[in-house]
């Protein structure tokens, strides 16, 4: 029996597209390999942990100001100021965040320092887009790091958490306004691809991605387990994360945190960072359900960073340690 060319072509087409499915299969494996579940007795000293803690002031008591962006855009920034502060401290939030994500932060940090935070275009209460990715981010903390030098020209911290914390890299790497040091939290770190993980993995993930990140600020999405302290998720939850303005914007995930270029921007940022001498401490939490762990700690092996690992979720500016994670901030940073 004669099989005809095309036929053969399509077999091959077809063994080549099996092989690689299962090469990328095994790839996406290994990027997420090394998560750890807390076991139920951290739960429950979690809970005990929180009970009867004080409930911070609700982001929305504090000052607010908006900051043209481009367009129609613009983004909103909550801002926490003394006459007396001594340095600025600027607040980046993740994907699904907002300003809110920052409520024990406005509440504890010294009063030595302004406090300002901001919402990314798409989230809370900044202006309503349906889709938007990490360089338009990336302006959106640039025009509001812009705005604030205006209010005052103190030096500034830059506090990021996740997607902003790498976000807040990239900013620190190519900002023409001095930045005094970052402090990230649980940051999204490069990927290190492979040589099969680069070529095959941006090809097929997005299509995956997209249909998880879909209901990631539901309960039973990513956000449900994003805390070691189920509580604390739920208020947070009742009051923010559940809302529509919280929901992922898919191209963030699915379209920049796998492209190879975007990776390579990523690690060149933390290089370019550590090259300009700016002092950058990574806060690692334990069950991270994101990040994995040990991709943050050759991250900051490999860039100098100071290393601080807590018993936490993904979340760590809502989660259980918070309190102790603002203090142990206010002892990395260093005042003028």
């Amino acid at each position: 029996m004669i099989v005809s060319r095309t036929k053969r072509a399509g077999i091959a087409m077809g063994a080549m597209i099996v092989l690689s499915l299962s090469i990328a299969g095994f790839s996406v494996v290994q990027l997420q390999a090394g998560l750890e579940t807390p076991s139920e007795a951290a739960i429950v000293a979690a809970e005990q942990k929180v009970r009867g803690t004080d409930t911070p002031t609700a982001i929305t008591e504090y000052s607010t100001f908006r900051v043209p962006v481009t367009g129609y855009i613009a983004v909103s920034v909550y801002a926490r100021e003394h006459d007396s502060a001594k340095a600025n401290i600027f607040m980046v939030h993740g994907a699904g965040g907002g300003a809110w994500v920052w409520e024990y932060y406005f509440e504890h940090l010294p009063t030595y320092y302004n406090v300002y935070a901001l919402s990314w275009r798409g989230h809370f209460d900044s202006s309503s887009v349906d889709d938007a990715n990490a360089n338009d981010y990336v302006v959106d903390q640039e025009a509001a790091l812009a705005a604030i030098t205006t209010r005052n020209d103190l030096p500034t911290h830059i506090i990021g958490h996740s997607y902003g914390g790498a976000t807040s890299v990239i900013q620190a790497a190519r900002s023409e306004v001095k930045i005094g040091s970052l402090v990230l939290l649980a940051p999204v770190v490069p990927l290190d691809y492979t040589f099969a993980q680069r070529l095959i993995v941006p090809a097929i993930a997005p299509y995956f991605i997209r249909k998880a990140v879909k209901n990631g600020n539901e309960l039973e999405g990513t956000f449900g387990g994003m805390f070691l302290s189920q509580s604390r998720m739920r208020r947070y939850h009742e009051l923010y994360a559940g809302h529509d303005y919280s929901t992922e914007k898919l191209s963030l995930i699915a379209d920049d945190g796998v492209s190879p270029e975007w990776q390579d921007l990523l690690s060149t940022s933390y290089q370019e960072v550590t090259n300009r001498g700016i002092p950058v401490s990574i806060f690692m939490a334990r069950y991270d359900n994101v990040v994995v762990p040990h991709r943050q700690r050759n991250t900051a092996k490999n860039t100098g960073a100071k290393l601080v690992e807590i018993e936490s979720g993904h979340y760590i500016p809502l989660d259980v340690g918070v309190i102790d994670v603002v203090m142990a901030t206010v002892d990395i940073l260093t005042l003028p």
